[in-house]
């Protein structure tokens, strides 16, 4: 079980932590960003950025999607920008995202085969909840488009969209509004 392996973790952290560094409740850079949730970005991106703790508030989920009026992202940006004072927002993508051209099939196939009921599955719009795209830049520039029309962010708030080489590290700047 996975849970021994983070708690002995933690209690080896914890031996070396040094709580008298103190980190401030509001991110130091003014940033917020809005990231991809893959795995591959651990220990990656915020080094890439020059991010450390601190500096900046980084919201996570599967594809770096924001589409809906209503969903977390926004809610989380919207406390970002008006709780935590950031005054600009970063999107990034990154290359070889697996919400590219997302498997549907394969998707509801596994969901099916544990234990999830075809009614539960068929009254969610996968392809619209799930976000699949085609090209990850512009996805980055949709998701950019849809937080600088959200009536929430001021007009004053800087957004920029990039995309980083999930391989490589380098960095691409796409857009700033």
């Amino acid at each position: 079980m996975l849970l021994k392996e983070i708690l002995q973790a933690n209690k080896e952290f914890v031996k070396h932590y040094n709580s008298k560094v103190v980190c401030p409740k509001k991110p130091k850079k003014s940033l917020a960003i809005l990231a991809c949730m893959d795995h591959r970005l651990v220990e990656f991106l915020e080094p890439a950025l020059g991010i450390g703790r601190g500096d900046a508030v980084i919201i996570k989920n599967a594809g770096n999607i924001s589409k809906q009026d209503e969903s977390d992202v926004l809610r989380s940006l919207t406390i970002a920008l008006y709780i935590l004072g950031c005054k600009e927002i970063a999107v990034i993508g990154h290359t070889n995202c697996g919400m590219k051209k997302l498997d549907l099939k394969e998707l509801r196939a596994n969901m099916l085969d544990n234990g999830i009921n075809y009614k539960n599955i068929e009254n969610i719009k996968l392809n619209e909840w799930f976000g699949s795209f085609e090209c990850e830049g512009q996805n980055v520039l949709d998701t950019v488009k849809h937080i600088r029309e959200f009536p929430l962010v001021a007009k004053h708030i800087i957004i920029h969209g990039l995309i980083i080489d999930i391989d490589k590290g380098n960095l691409h700047h796409l857009i700033t509004i």
